[in-house]
């Protein structure tokens, strides 16, 4: 069984508008709300690829019921923590004249000691799991070195751990030597210290995130590549080009389908291939 922790969903209220006007009144084409978050992404993907898996993080008030509600309709399996404060919501508006998007996020509800607790006690219980998907921001007031004691948690059943993070949430995984690491360009430059420019650059950096790590890496560049390096594999996607229509969550439904190339026990190369069709194919929607 996969299972997704994310710990600072959010509802997505996404609106369509011919062409922002600013200081005047902006009439709504279209509108739509969705279960959002980086990990509940991931298993969404999963769901559609007819993968078992669960999500599991924190969720409050009534717009965590909405996520909640909005979850089991998709057939999303949830095991979530209810926590006192409210879910935060984030608005991302879609400009159709440029075909431009804004996106405003939320930081996210406070989360008490004891639904902390609840949730590492989930964890701990999880006999079952084969991976653990950790992906997505902090709340407010909750320290990345979380991630260490989630981690631990998975560990101690023989289960792996997929880590989508950013900042020192990443590095913390990257210490605890997580399973497969997922990043950009980008982020790969902190975290290694170096300017990125070449694909030779990038490659280097993941090797060497690699050999941190012991694991497998996947890293997606401004390029559109994705590239893939392991023990033995150092492997570059590179997607058709197609008209976007939206980036939002690409990242996840890639995670979604590579692990649904491990669960078929796939070649890396035929993962990588899936990661990359199914990247495209988000954006297309």
């Amino acid at each position: 069984m996969i299972y997704t922790v994310t710990l600072n969903p959010a509802l997505d209220r996404t609106m369509w508008v011919e062409r922002i006007r600013y200081d005047q009144s902006n009439r709504i084409v279209r509108e739509d709300r969705f279960a959002g978050g980086k990990g509940i992404d991931v298993s969404r993907g999963l769901t559609n690829l007819g993968v078992p898996n669960v999500a599991l993080g924190f969720l409050g008030g009534f717009t965590g019921e909405e996520m909640r509600a909005r979850l089991q309709n998709e057939n999303v399996t949830c095991d979530f923590v209810r926590i006192h404060d409210e879910t935060r919501t984030n608005i991302i508006i879609h400009e159709l004249s440029s075909g431009r998007q804004l996106s405003f996020n939320a930081e996210g509800p406070e989360v008490k000691p004891h639904e902390i607790k609840q949730l590492v006690e989930k964890l701990d219980a999880l006999a079952e799991a084969e991976l653990v998907v950790i992906s997505g921001s902090l709340p407010p007031g909750l320290h990345h070195d979380i991630h260490r004691k989630l981690i631990e948690s998975v560990r101690q059943h023989g289960a792996k751990v997929l880590l989508d993070l950013t900042g020192p949430s990443l590095r913390v995984g990257i210490n605890s030597r997580a399973d497969y690491i997922r990043t950009d360009a980008s982020e790969l430059a902190v975290q290694t210290g170096g300017e990125l420019i070449t694909t030779a650059d990038v490659l280097a950096a993941a090797r060497h995130l690699q050999k941190e790590t012991g694991g497998t890496v996947l890293v997606s560049t401004a390029a559109r590549e994705t590239m893939l390096v392991d023990d033995e594999h150092e492997l570059i996607a590179t997607p058709p080009v197609v008209k976007v229509e939206s980036t939002t969550g690409a990242a996840d439904a890639a995670i979604a389908a590579f692990l649904y190339g491990l669960q078929r026990c796939e070649p890396v190369e035929t993962c990588l291939r899936y990661a990359v069709a199914a990247e495209t194919a988000k954006t297309m929607t």
